[in-house]
């Protein structure tokens, strides 16, 4: 077994082997993957936390409302009526798989999609 420390969480995994050489290599493998693993979740939710922080300072600056993605997808009669109703919606998507786009359309409506923040210029940072 291995007992690996990545950004403060204790992992730990079967390496399955009884053979020490088999086990340092498969030790190695488990490393690089648990710390390319993490510092990918740290970029994806950097990206999130970006576009979090848009929705909130447009939302705050009344320049926009923000709505939940969740209650549109589900849905949810009263959110997806105001946001049928809406002139423009600006979905601001800190994902690169662009789940807000697919998520938030709407037949009829107008929307204009911020897909990915990083198409703006803004570099995912490594949030420690």
């Amino acid at each position: 077994y291995a007992r690996l420390r990545v950004k403060g969480k204790l992992i730990r995994r079967s390496l399955k082997t009884d053979l020490i050489s088999v086990a340092k290599l498969r030790l190695s493998d488990f490393e690089k993957v648990e710390h390319q693993g993490a510092e990918t979740r740290d970029s994806v939710s950097a990206a999130g936390e970006l576009a979090d922080h848009i929705a909130r300072r447009l939302n705050g600056d009344g320049a926009a409302e923000m709505s939940c993605l969740a209650g549109i997808g589900g849905r949810v009669k009263p959110l997806v009526n105001r946001a049928a109703s809406a002139k423009c919606i600006l979905a601001i998507d800190g994902c690169p798989l662009n789940c807000t786009r697919t998520r938030w359309s709407l037949p009829g409506s107008n929307t204009s999609t911020i897909s990915n923040c990083t198409s703006l210029g803004f570099a995912k940072v490594r949030v420690r």
